[in-house]
C-alpha cells in the first residue's frame, strides 16, 4: 500500500508543511509491525533473516560506511559487548552502505589495530535497498548514507523498539542494553519501567486495564499515589507466573 506522508495534515490545514515533504512511501516501520523476511549478502555469508534469527531477539542497526571514525567507535563498542547481547538472547545484525570487500578489510584493520573482533554479520547494502525499506535514509541528513537507525526485533518478528541518531552522533551501547532489559522486563512480567531505570531496580504497577503483573507482587508494592505504585525488582523478588499453566516458573534471567 502506498500513501503520502503529511498529505492528510496539509489538507486539513493542521500544519503548514512544505510540498517537498509529501513523498510516496511503501512502508514506514513502526513499533508493533512485523518485519518482512529478507535475504542479504553479509560478511559472514548469505543470510535469510527469519531462518537466521530463529527464536532470538535481533538488534538490527545501520551505519553509514566502513573506515569512518564514528562507525569505528560503534563497532568496537558492540564487539566488546557481544557476550552481554548473548546473555539477553539478542543477535546483532548490522547494515552498511559499503561493499563486503571494504567491510572485511575494515574489520581486519579493527582486529589488528584495536583488538576488536567483529563476529556478527554485517550486510552490504550498497544499493540502499534495505536502507530504504527500513526508513534509514533521511534525505535532509544525507542523500548518500543511511542514518544511525536501530530496530529491536522480538522472536515473533515484531518491532519492539526504534531509535534514530544523526550521522555524526555515535550510539551508547550501555543505553542499548538498558533499553533491551526494559523491553524484556515488560514482556516477562507485564510491568512498566520508570525513567532512568536499570535492571535490578523497582518497576511500576500498570493500571488495571493493562492486566495483572505476571508475578506475585503484592508483598513488595510501594504506593506513592493511587496512580504511582512501585514494585520490587521482579527478576529477583518472585517467580514469574505462567498464566497458561497456572504454575510458577523461575525468572527468565538473573538480575544484573
Amino acid at each position: 500500500m502506498t500513501y503520502k506522508l503529511f498529505e492528510e495534515m496539509r489538507l486539513l490545514r493542521v500544519a503548514r508543511v512544505p510540498h517537498r515533504y509529501a513523498r510516496q512511501v511503501r512502508w514506514l516501520p513502526q513499533i508493533g509491525d512485523v518485519v518482512p523476511d529478507f535475504k542479504a549478502e553479509t560478511t559472514n555469508g548469505p543470510l535469510s533473516f527469519y531462518e537466521w534469527a530463529g527464536e532470538s531477539w535481533t538488534y538490527l542497526f545501520s551505519h553509514p560506511a566502513a573506515f569512518t571514525p564514528v562507525c569505528t567507535t560503534e563497532m568496537v563498542s558492540l564487539a566488546a559487548n557481544v557476550l552481554n547481547f548473548d546473555q539477553r538472547n539478542v543477535k546483532l545484525l548490522g547494515l552498511c552502505g559499503s561493499s563486503l570487500e571494504d567491510q572485511r578489510r575494515w574489520h581486519g584493520d579493527l582486529s589488528r589495530s584495536l583488538g576488536a573482533e567483529i563476529s556478527f554479520p554485517m550486510i552490504a547494502d550498497t544499493q540502499r535497498i534495505l536502507s530504504q525499506l527500513f526508513g534509514m535514509l533521511h534525505w535532509e541528513e544525507s542523500c548518500e548514507f543511511a542514518i544511525r537507525k536501530s530496530l529491536l526485533i522480538g522472536p515473533d518478528r515484531k518491532i519492539r523498539m526504534i531509535s534514530e541518531t544523526p550521522l555524526l552522533v555515535g550510539r551508547n551501547t550501555d543505553e542499548v542494553l538498558r533499553s533491551i532489559d526494559a523491553v524484556q522486563t515488560v514482556d516477562a512480567y507485564n510491568v512498566g519501567v520508570p525513567a532512568d531505570w536499570k535492571k535490578g531496580q523497582e518497576c511500576l504497577l500498570l493500571p488495571g486495564e493493562c492486566g495483572e503483573p505476571r508475578f506475585d507482587h503484592w508483598h513488595s508494592a510501594r504506593i506513592v499515589r493511587s496512580y504511582l505504585k512501585f514494585v520490587a525488582n521482579p527478576w529477583r523478588s518472585a517467580p514469574r507466573l505462567d498464566r497458561s499453566s497456572g504454575t510458577d516458573t523461575a525468572p527468565i534471567a538473573a538480575a544484573a
